[in-house]
């Protein structure tokens, strides 16, 4: 055990305790001497190494105390160490009255070991981060029977420390054995959502003064797909048999009666941080002693860890004109005797042929729960108002807290302040999604027809920003002895109110205002593409470009001023389009679709040119664009 003191500039060599040293209910006491140039104390780290397989030592508190003027500096560990998937490393700031104070934060750290032959190691690695308040210590990245940093593979660890500020640099340091070849590491403060820190390496660390490399930050990239786990140590286990108690009503005409044998199953998802459940269909079993409840078992092979948010929908109705009422949700672990009930109070469907599923979070002591979003769902379409007796379209959104489950667009809303022909808005619940990223349609027709879509808006109803768009531009040709047709469509940009008003291009603008010159700016982008092997791509290349002003439609990179195939290893590939004036750009996306394809992209930098000011834009990327999800879309945001 060491015990390691920080200071405003410097830290102390670690005053090392024995091994036995430490020994139940007794205190250690010793001396140290600390240089005065290193100012005023600001935390404490204890650290735990090479300890056995379980072997466990808790450590009740930390005492420093002056030996002349006898101040004293307590810090309440209260914290129990040990190699089984605990902690080995604490740190705790110090704490003065009324004085401000640092806090523990939790860093997500995510090391992705390179693809080529022998990447893999089954060495230590070590990670120091380095911040504008301090570091975090040298930190040993270990997880209990995974095997780490294998090829191709991305490993994610969590680190406690005293809050380091801005995040500059890290330390990586691999143990001695086999080479390992470090593709990128990146950092993001668990509690915060939308940014991490990027550094790229794409470097071997070998035996010797190469075992050994300092990074320095290369971007900072917003994160499309989040999740806000709590620490491992305090996800709740959710495999196993749950009991789940459903207080029921069956609604026929305007009168209630007691559920009977023809109750209308109930299809539940559970949602957790480890994923989400397969459907599970609620067989009715009606209690004896309770006429309206229905009861079942259900078995979760799997653990979800710790579950924030469940969806029932009906599986079928007895009736066109039955409705279900659920009055109260009740579900208990039967081996951990985890209780989660809640009143609902609803009906199902939610209108005569509205929405046939509620959700709703799940609220466990001393964590903090979701809430239940209303959400608008905006039609772009010249005929979609005068095929919604025949044309079915089902949405499914996607956020980094999960998704709205397949859902019918079914209950219209009335918008004062939308008064246009070609827009279509529609109403759904669900608890708070947080980012959007995506949405799935599904669209069937009674008869032949063709459905004319620009595109969707997505937002809060009780918000006027953010709005995620999502460009559609497309004709749905559907025959009804066809399936129905399923398309996935990624958010192409998100925008407040006013720029959405101002900027959308919808065919009935252009029809309109033909006297005034639209204010168009024409843009050239230059594409560079590393000179490394296996750079280039075959893959469609699709870039928005954001600007103070506008942000313009997502184009598609094929037509190279150059270069017959674009993206070639080593070439510099010119593009140029017309769109609405952007102002000063300050970011671009670019999506890289590489489904299907054995190549990645590695992408140097993007030069953008405004042609009517001349002025250039510079975005580099110095990296490589891989899928991460198996459809093959890469999404990287860079800044200038």
């Amino acid at each position: 055990m060491s015990l390691t003191i920080c200071c405003e500039r410097g830290t102390c060599a670690p005053v090392i305790f024995p091994k036995g040293s430490l020994r139940r209910a007794q205190t250690y006491i010793t001396m140290m001497e600390m240089d005065r140039d290193y100012g005023a104390i600001k935390k404490v780290r204890l650290q735990v190494e090479d300890a056995e397989d379980g072997e466990v030592w808790h450590c009740h508190e930390v005492i420093l105390q002056h030996k002349k003027n006898k101040e004293r500096i307590e810090f309440p560990f209260l914290q129990l160490f040990t190699n089984v998937e605990g902690c080995t490393v604490s740190e705790l700031p110090v704490l003065i009255a009324n004085c401000g104070f640092s806090t523990v934060k939790e860093y997500v750290i995510s090391i992705t070991t390179g693809k080529t032959s022998k990447s893999s190691t089954n060495m230590d690695v070590y990670v120091t981060l380095w911040g504008s308040l301090g570091d975090t210590g040298k930190r040993k990245l270990t997880r209990k029977g995974v095997k780490l940093f294998t090829e191709g593979k991305v490993d994610v660890f969590r680190v406690e420390a005293v809050d380091i500020g801005l995040l500059q640099m890290l330390d990586v340091e691999k143990g001695k054995g086999s080479d390992w070849h470090l593709e990128k590491i990146t950092v993001r403060e668990a509690s915060m959502q939308g940014k991490e820190i990027v550094f790229l390496a794409h470097k071997w660390l070998k035996n010797g003064i190469n075992s050994k490399i300092t990074l320095n930050v290369t971007e900072i990239e917003e994160i499309r797909h989040v999740n806000a786990l709590p620490p491992e140590s305090q996800q709740m286990k959710s495999e196993g048999t749950w009991k789940i108690y459903l207080k029921l009503q069956e609604k026929s005409g305007q009168e209630y009666e007691y559920v009977g044998p023809n109750i209308p199953n109930l299809v539940m998802i559970l949602y957790g941080t480890y994923g989400k459940s397969r459907p599970v269909t609620l067989n009715t079993r009606l209690e004896q002693h309770t006429e309206d409840t229905m009861t079942t078992e259900v078995f979760m092979p799997s653990d979800l860890g710790t579950l924030y948010k469940v969806r029932l929908s009906l599986e079928s109705l007895s009736s066109s004109t039955s409705q279900l009422s659920v009055h109260h949700f009740k579900m208990q672990n039967k081996a951990t005797l985890d209780t989660f009930s809640c009143s609902i109070n609803k009906t199902l469907p939610l209108s005569f042929n509205g929405d046939r599923c509620i959700e709703f979070p799940v609220e466990w002591p001393l964590k903090e729960a979701l809430s239940v979003v209303r959400y608008q769902v905006m039609v772009f379409s010249s005929n979609f108002s005068h095929l919604k007796s025949l044309v079915k379209v089902n949405i499914c959104i996607f956020g980094n807290h999960g998704d709205t489950g397949d859902r019918a667009l079914l209950l219209p809303v009335e918008d004062s302040h939308q008064q246009r022909e070609d827009i279509e808005s529609f109403a759904l619940e669900a608890v708070d999604l947080g980012e959007l990223q995506y949405a799935n349609l599904s669209i069937s027709s009674l008869t032949g027809c063709e459905l004319d879509m620009k595109a969707l808006h997505v937002m809060e109803t009780l918000k006027t920003e953010p709005i995620y768009v999502f460009e559609v531009n497309k004709k749905f040709i559907m025959d009804a002895d066809k399936p129905k047709i399923q398309r996935k469509i990624s958010v192409s940009s998100i925008m407040n109110k006013r720029k959405i008003e101002s900027t959308s291009e919808m065919p009935r603008n252009s029809h309109e205002g033909k006297g005034s010159k639209p204010d168009l700016s024409i843009y050239q982008i230059k594409v560079y593409t590393g000179n490394v092997k296996g750079s280039g791509t075959n893959g469609k290349v699709h870039m928005t470009l954001f600007g103070n002003k506008n942000t313009s439609e997502s184009f598609l990179l094929t037509e190279s001023l150059e270069h017959t195939n674009p993206f070639e290893m080593g070439k510099v590939n010119t593009f140029q389009f017309k769109t609405k004036n952007l102002g000063c750009l300050d970011r671009i996306e670019i999506v890289h679709d590489g489904k299907e394809l054995i190549n990645r992209w590695f992408l140097e930098k993007v030069e953008v040119i405004d042609m009517s000011t001349k002025e250039m834009y510079c975005f580099r990327c110095n990296r490589w664009l891989t899928e991460d999800e198996h459809d093959g879309l890469a999404v990287i945001k860079l800044y200038s």
